[in-house]
């Protein structure tokens, strides 16, 4: 998943962006995991996103359409050629799409397979997801090492008798930046059930002197 050249910086923009709409901050970290080091071009395909996102081609388009109207992205579209797109990295999130104050009435968008937005810090989670399913399906996607799904999902119900949704997504997002940051391979993530028994959402985000991050596990697990 991390082998090719990637833009951090376009990762982190996209991982920061406030957007309220799952459907749309899907597409959005989808192409950023594309673009290349220079900036924020990428080249891939609506298959190749619906595969990183799990979104059908009725949604990804409507997405990638609402990220051209609002100014997120440039898409160069030519006869023939594969369609170009520029993240605009010196955009913000359009203010109608920003994340709902804490306590807000509005209802909870119901694509929940993308994580809600996160900030550079420490992302403070207020989508109201509350059925433990959905909220495991995010954590899940976000994940980067997708071994043993129904054995995590155990681990993430009994995980929740210790940490709410938002202090788990929230440490797990900011492990995922330093991951990528880091350059860790994936082999040395441990997998998603060992994460959640050991309170992975508190580890350390300090890298090692080898440059792997100081959350990051032999391959067992």
């Amino acid at each position: 998943m991390w082998g090719r050249p990637m833009s951090i910086e376009a990762l982190n923009w996209a991982f920061d962006l406030p957007l309220k709409k799952p459907t749309q901050k899907a597409v959005l970290i989808a192409l950023a995991n594309y673009a290349d080091k220079q900036g924020g071009s990428c080249f891939p395909s609506i298959a190749t996103i619906m595969r990183c996102t799990g979104l059908s081609e009725r949604a990804v388009s409507p997405a990638i359409k609402w990220l051209e109207d609002n100014g997120l992205i440039v898409a160069d579209r030519k006869p023939g050629r594969v369609t170009q797109y520029q993240l605009r990295l010196d955009a913000d999130a359009p203010q109608e799409m920003q994340e709902a104050p804490a306590g807000d009435a509005a209802e909870p968008p119901q694509d929940l397979r993308v994580p809600p937005a996160a900030t550079a810090d420490y992302p403070p989670i207020t989508t109201k997801v509350t059925n433990i399913n959905q909220q495991f399906e995010d954590f899940w996607f976000l994940y980067p090492r997708k071994i043993g799904k129904r054995t995590a999902e155990k681990a993430y119900e009994r995980a929740l008798k210790r940490a709410d949704f938002s202090e788990i997504m929230g440490g797990l997002t900011c492990q995922v930046k330093a991951w990528r940051q880091t350059g860790t391979d994936p082999k040395y993530i441990p997998h998603a059930s060992t994460w959640l028994n050991r309170d992975g959402w508190l580890d350390e985000l300090a890298p090692t002197v080898d440059g792997r991050s100081k959350m990051a596990s032999p391959a067992g697990g």
